[in-house]
């Protein structure tokens, strides 16, 4: 990331044309009704298989195998990032190839093939993620000159490459880190130059909430889990808090003063929430779960010389799966490794010589 000295922000507009697209394609704000019969039902979700990148070291490729981790199949060579579509048929992602800038493409996994590509020499692209609700998608863009690449911008487009408009335009503004929420009707990213998150229902609202860090949406959509920097008498640490959307209310999740906790992600039933637990002797992450009222935090991993990072929950809330980095050996590749929560079995490899794992979900 790119260091971003702060600046004052002059100037703020809403990109007219992503508005009126979005919300022709969003519709207008449903009856709370209508929210619970547009969520999908993650109990009747089947998960068909687990896309992942490989080599992440070199140039990572996007491979693709059945929910065992057999049956492995390159997809994709020359991958960087990626994202699965809400009916887990097609994969947008950055390529990552060399000496040129990164483009945003489509991967249709029912026909086994690339079918758009879109980019240009004046920018890169990276980091596309998929709207649930419907087929918009979100990327970071930095523009490219003479003088370097920009500050990271966000930018909207349609599956068939379709440019739409900057997320938000006007004057010096840089943002980046998208996470849609459950529902697709709110935009949620960082704007690094006020230490703030944004939240973003693209009509003419910017609300801004006074924290700044990896964040998660509860599947209803009311709240936020938050690791909000602090300071305390031990120094500066990471803490996950409780945030509530309607009331505005705030509640310390987890609070171990020896402690560090990241990239937390609301398990799918909203009962529990998995995140990354690294202390201060021993700087590598472990994959802890605690329910969703800060009750019975447990470690899934503990111990051995690997960073345990990226947590991702199946539709039913009973398996977890995540990344598993060797720390000090190159020679070690990374792998995922999985554990069934409801079977309380022990944490198993599942693809060797892999990163950054999904399942695919029909």
């Amino acid at each position: 990331m790119d260091q971003i000295g702060r600046r004052t922000v002059t100037s703020l507009s809403v990109g007219l044309v992503a508005i009126i697209i979005l919300l022709v394609t969003i519709g207008q704000q449903p009856s709370a009704g209508q929210v619970a019969n547009n969520t999908p039902n993650q109990a009747q979700a089947q998960v068909s298989g687990i896309l992942f990148l490989r080599n992440p070291a070199q140039q990572a490729e996007l491979w693709r195998s059945d929910a065992n981790g057999q049956g492995q199949q390159l997809l994709v060579p020359q991958v960087s990032d990626y994202s699965l579509s809400p009916d887990g048929r097609k994969v947008a992602y950055a390529t990552q190839a060399e000496a040129q800038p990164s483009r945003i493409e489509m991967f249709d996994l029912t026909q086994n093939q690339v079918i758009t590509s879109t980019g240009s020499a004046d920018w890169t692209g990276y980091t596309p993620n998929w709207s649930p609700a419907d087929g918009v998608i979100v990327y970071e863009r930095r523009t490219i000159s003479t003088g370097g690449v920009g500050s990271p911008k966000l930018w909207l487009m349609q599956p068939d490459g379709t440019q739409v408009s900057p997320v938000v335009k006007g004057g010096d503004v840089v943002t980046f880190g998208a996470h849609w929420s459950n529902t697709g009707r709110l935009l949620g990213f960082t704007d690094p130059l006020r230490n703030e998150l944004v939240l973003f229902d693209f009509s003419d609202v910017l609300r801004r909430i006074p924290f700044s860090g990896d964040f998660d949406w509860s599947p209803d959509d009311q709240r936020l889990v938050i690791s909000v920097l602090r300071e305390s008498q031990a120094g500066f640490r990471n803490e996950l808090i409780l945030f509530d959307l309607m009331t505005e209310q705030q509640t310390p999740l987890t609070s171990q003063t020896d402690t560090d906790d990241f990239t937390p992600v609301w398990s799918p039933d909203g009962t529990k929430i998995a995140f990354v637990r690294r202390t201060r002797e021993v700087p590598r992450g472990e994959i802890w779960v605690v329910n969703a009222d800060g009750s019975e935090p447990r470690a899934i991993t503990a111990g051995g010389g690997y960073d345990n990072v990226d947590p991702q929950w199946t539709p039913d809330s009973q398996q977890l799966l995540w990344t598993r980095l060797t720390v000090g050996s190159a020679n070690v590749p990374s792998a995922i490794w999985t554990v069934n929560l409801a079977e309380n079995s022990e944490p198993r490899v599942l693809i060797e010589n892999a990163t950054q794992a999904r399942w695919i979900v029909e």
